[in-house]
């Protein structure tokens, strides 16, 4: 009998036929090779019950901490470890900051610094934040802005998609991406998760008071990165946005173009020496309670704290190991 408290059902189903109906690729980015299938929609509703993944134990703060990273307009692993968490970890590289004159630890155009900072020139980026931190409140945007230039700032995307549907909850404009293709060879991993849109529907009552969200994204790590991170991101920022126009979350949809499992997480792995990590995975028929999210309220999206996110009636399965590709 299914669990209607289970609301990951979709994506098993997409997952499972990704391993029976894809198609093999040896030779990708990571040299790893994966079994894909192009263009996967699935939909999610997250108005009740978030979708932190209840068929193995994950650590669902991680992600947290990476979307207010995010917010932060951040790019620097570093200050993502110094937050306790260490899932970008595997793509600090020297060579990358050397090459690019960037700071150590930096990641380059990433997801935070488009998101806040978006078109800026990051270079020019870093030298105001270092004046800020040194001279605080001692020049104002406009000084600042003729100090550095207006590309030493950006547009703040986050900022636009808050006023743009507290201004007009009908609006089809409610976007932002973290896509910079002329920035794709500064930055240590291109944007996965590249265009999110936000609109806004009626409740029972016919109240416009409602907010979905659409995410497409380009390269989709089914297993980990799809499962473990980007629906949970998307739910992330909905609650969030939706708090901050006193709305409530509804309906999650994830549009996912190239859509693959890594071949070594479908090989023995040690934890499974006589199948593995995807098999396990997918074999496992148990469906527990996708968990409830309580969500603090702050009087704006940038002052909420790993504190503020509270889950309940997680009761996850045995975690599972799965290898990552760099």
């Amino acid at each position: 009998m299914k669990n209607e408290n289970y609301i990951l059902r979709e994506f098993d189903e997409a997952a499972y036929k990704i391993v029976n109906e894809g198609f093999d690729i040896e030779d990708d980015r990571t040299g790893i090779g994966t079994r894909c299938l192009f263009g996967i929609s699935t939909k999610y509703d997250i108005s009740k019950r978030v979708p932190i993944p209840t068929k193995r134990k994950v650590n669902w703060q991680s992600i947290l901490k990476e979307v207010l990273w995010y917010i932060s307009g951040s790019s620097n692993i570093n200050d993502l470890e110094n937050m306790g968490s260490k899932i970008w970890t595997p793509w600090k590289n020297n060579k990358f900051t050397d090459k690019h004159d960037l700071p150590e630890g930096s990641g380059g155009y990433l997801y935070g610094f488009n998101l806040i900072h978006f078109g800026a020139n990051i270079y020019k980026n870093i030298k105001r934040k270092e004046y800020e931190k040194n001279n605080p409140n001692i020049l104002t945007e406009d000084d600042l802005d003729r100090r550095f230039g207006t590309d030493s700032k950006g547009f703040n995307q986050l900022d636009y998609v808050i006023n743009t549907l507290k201004n007009n909850p009908k609006s089809r404009q409610a976007c932002f991406t973290f896509w910079r293709p002329d920035t794709n060879d500064q930055a240590i991993l291109p944007a996965c998760h590249a265009f999110y849109s936000f609109v806004v529907s009626p409740d029972e009552n016919g109240e416009l008071n409602v907010l979905n969200c659409h995410v497409f994204q380009r390269s989709n790590d089914y297993l980990i990165g799809v499962s473990h991170g980007n629906l949970w991101t998307a739910t992330l920022f909905t609650y969030m946005i939706a708090q901050q126009l006193n709305m409530k979350p509804g309906t999650l949809y994830h549009s996912g173009s190239h859509c693959h499992i890594y071949h070594n997480q479908l090989q023995p792995t040690e934890q499974y020496p006589n199948s593995s990590p995807a098999e396990e995975l997918l074999s496992r028929e148990e469906e527990p309670n996708s968990p409830i999210l309580i969500l603090n309220k702050r009087d704006s999206i940038y002052d909420y704290v790993v504190e503020d996110f509270v889950i309940e009636d997680y009761n996850p399965l045995p975690s599972i190991k799965f290898p990552i590709a760099v």
